[in-house]
């Protein structure tokens, strides 16, 4: 059932009722917070204000994207309140956090099952995270390591010509990725990135990009 705490359906609305770019964003959001407790519990026991600002600033996105208005609204408030202080956390501010991550948790359990049910529905598995364009480990000696590092850097620097109203340069990025991307849903999110930059409407396609850079900068 359709709720504020995940209602799949507005999720789809944001990506244009595109089925396999909605279902690539929940497996991106089940692997990028897979050890979401233990990360932020560090993070709160070293007072790390910053780096939870962050955190809180790009999970209001990707659960935005996952289908969470409840969940959304809680991690902007969160965001808000880490940004109006300095110094050591509160007790209120710390207990805030933890819950911010519960709910969190459970979202990505909502997210399995729907996943699950919808790969029931078409007799097909589970994509495995290879298979979506999700990140994998890589090593030093990986030959692949120094390309695909430049392409993360054009992702990035698209987001911020993106975010800085810039269309030369992200007509320009854009172009390079989408000439280099082979990963099916990233190519479909780039191509809606560039009807959005057609419009000049630049709030939207860094939404759009906020959860796929997320992903991308992954690392276990």
């Amino acid at each position: 059932m359709a709720s504020g705490f995940f209602d799949p359906a507005a999720g789809l609305a944001l990506v244009m009722d595109n089925q396999a770019i909605y279902q690539n964003l929940l497996r991106s959001f089940i692997e990028y917070h897979q050890h979401l407790a233990d990360r932020i519990g560090r993070l709160i026991d070293h007072n790390d204000r910053p780096e939870l600002v962050r955190f809180c600033h790009t999970a209001k996105s990707s659960i935005g994207h996952v289908g969470s208005q409840e969940v959304q609204q809680q991690a902007k408030a969160c965001e808000m309140q880490l940004k109006s202080a300095t110094g050591p956390l509160t007790t209120a501010e710390k207990a805030d956090l933890k819950d911010l991550v519960q709910n969190m948790l459970r979202l990505m359990d909502l997210a399995k099952t729907h996943l699950a049910a919808l790969a029931q529905v078409s007799g097909s598995p589970v994509a495995t995270p290879a298979q979506t364009g999700l990140p994998v480990v890589k090593t030093v000696a990986d030959p692949a390591l120094a390309a695909q590092t430049d392409i993360e850097q054009i992702w990035q620097q698209l987001h911020n010509s993106l975010d800085v109203h810039d269309p030369k340069n992200s007509r320009k990025f854009l172009g390079q990725l989408l000439e280099q991307t082979v990963v099916e849903t990233d190519r479909q999110i780039l191509l809606q990135v560039q009807t959005f930059l057609g419009r000049y409407q630049y709030a939207k396609a860094c939404q759009l990009l906020d959860p796929i850079i997320t992903k991308r900068n992954y690392a276990p």
